[in-house]
């Protein structure tokens, strides 16, 4: 539908600068804040599993979370859509600047018994 393909372009685009403050270490409230709106919305939708950009955008929100220190529920909140989703598909449509948080959000998932795709 048009209203969910515009809500995944919003995930994504909001996700991005999030993704943005969290590696630059600037606005990390801000951050913080766009991150768990990011997990309220995606817990409204929570039968649906991420895909594509959408997944990538939910890890990439995650990692932030974790970065900024947030609460490890929203953490978990925004990595659960992708729990389902095959790994390599996931990892072959990420940029190379995706791999360092995907393997500390790997780490942290045993840690919190949430699994990562």
């Amino acid at each position: 539908s048009s209203s969910s393909s515009s809500s995944s372009s919003s995930v994504v685009a909001t996700a991005a600068v999030a993704w943005s403050c969290a590696e630059l270490r600037v606005h990390k409230r801000e951050a913080l804040n766009t991150v768990e709106k990011i997990a309220k919305q995606q817990q409204q939708q929570s039968t649906e599993v991420a895909s594509g950009p959408e997944a990538i955008a939910l890890l990439r929100s995650a990692w932030a979370c974790l970065a900024l220190s947030g609460p490890m529920g929203t953490t978990r909140q925004l990595m659960a859509p992708t729990a389902t989703l095959d790994s390599q598909q996931v990892m072959s449509s990420m940029a190379p600047s995706d791999l360092r948080p995907l393997q500390q959000l790997a780490w942290q998932a045993p840690q919190t018994a949430a699994p990562v795709a």
